[in-house]
């Protein structure tokens, strides 16, 4: 989880899950541990929240899961 989204997420969310904004436009909100989105979604949830946020993506679905579980427990 922790490389797909170094990898992946990063340059949206940033290193520290803190959002980024590249001149005035907000490229990828922030995304702690304690957002309703997160905090409030099982795994699987938010692993089919994953799969369908970014449409540009080519994760696959071990991805999404590693990913998920990696939001969760960090």
């Amino acid at each position: 989880g922790a490389q797909t989204f170094t990898t992946n997420c990063i340059q949206c969310h940033g290193a520290e899950r803190q959002g980024v904004i590249i001149v005035a436009v907000v490229a990828g909100p922030p995304i702690p541990a304690t957002r309703d989105g997160i905090a409030n979604r099982t795994e699987a949830q938010l692993a089919t929240f994953i799969s369908t946020h970014n449409t540009g993506s080519t994760l696959n679905a071990a991805q999404h899961a590693n990913l998920a579980m990696f939001l969760k427990t960090s």
